[in-house]
């Protein structure tokens, strides 16, 4: 079994537009950008202590095999919203050699 056969889930990319409210301030409006397979997975304590060197409050990682996400665009998993906070270009060193990984910070979404 290859590394792609895990990317099973349905994995969906947002990016923000924005437009400006009465005052002035822009708020963003998130849409579909596409929908990805991959898998996302809760970092190690050790990974987070070493990625939040880099990358401040991450808690989660995700494999994919698309280059569509763009820092800052959100990901929605199995009812969960994450933001992407960082992504590495096809990574290196087995298992997931040739694959992207993306760091993302969970967060509260207004329903």
């Amino acid at each position: 079994m290859c590394v792609k056969d895990y990317f099973t889930q349905s994995i969906t990319i947002k990016r923000a537009t924005y437009t400006a409210n009465a005052k002035g301030e822009r708020i963003p409006t998130w849409t579909t950008q596409a929908t990805i397979k991959g898998t996302i997975r809760v970092m190690s304590a050790h990974e987070m202590y070493l990625r939040d060197k880099l990358v401040q409050n991450v808690s989660h990682v995700m494999y994919y095999d698309s280059s569509t996400p763009n820092n800052d665009d959100r990901v929605e998993y199995k009812s969960e919203t994450y933001l992407i906070k960082a992504i590495e270009n096809k990574t290196v060193g087995y298992p997931m050699a040739g694959y992207y990984k993306a760091f993302l910070q969970r967060v509260e979404v207004e329903k």
